[in-house]
């Protein structure tokens, strides 16, 4: 496995994904791709949607520019994420089950984990909320 990609939107939701991609990318010694779509009304300038990243994920990203990449898109989060993967071709996608809009139950996935899902352009792993 070459590279990893996290999608995440940057909610308590998506942190048990980040953290199953942190120890995937130290095991396999594979490079993360951390993407962070912002719908067009919140997108804001590059400075202040990096300040927003857990600080540890801002550590990885400033420590081992070389292992981790951060950037965003701007748009709706399964349109971005499949656009995003079509050009980088990850090996594997990590998202959380459902995003800010609610908790996890087993037969309702949040609507990008479902779309994802139901035509993956790779593996993908579906990370439950803590």
């Amino acid at each position: 496995m070459k590279n990893l990609m996290l999608a995440t939107d940057l909610t308590s939701q998506s942190d048990r994904a980040f953290e199953r991609a942190i120890k995937l990318t130290a095991m396999m010694k594979t490079k993360l791709h951390i993407l962070h779509v912002c719908p067009s009304y919140s997108y804001a300038d590059q400075k202040s949607r990096f300040s927003s990243l857990k600080p540890e994920c801002r550590g990885y990203c400033q420590k081992s520019p070389e292992r981790f990449r951060y950037w965003t898109a701007e748009g709706t989060a399964y349109s971005c994420l499949t656009q995003e993967a079509a050009a980088l071709k990850p090996d594997l996608i990590a998202i959380g089950a459902r995003g800010s809009a609610g908790g996890f139950t087993i037969d309702k996935l949040g609507g990008t984990a479902q779309s994802i899902l139901t035509n993956p352009p790779c593996d993908v792993l579906v990370a439950k909320s803590i």
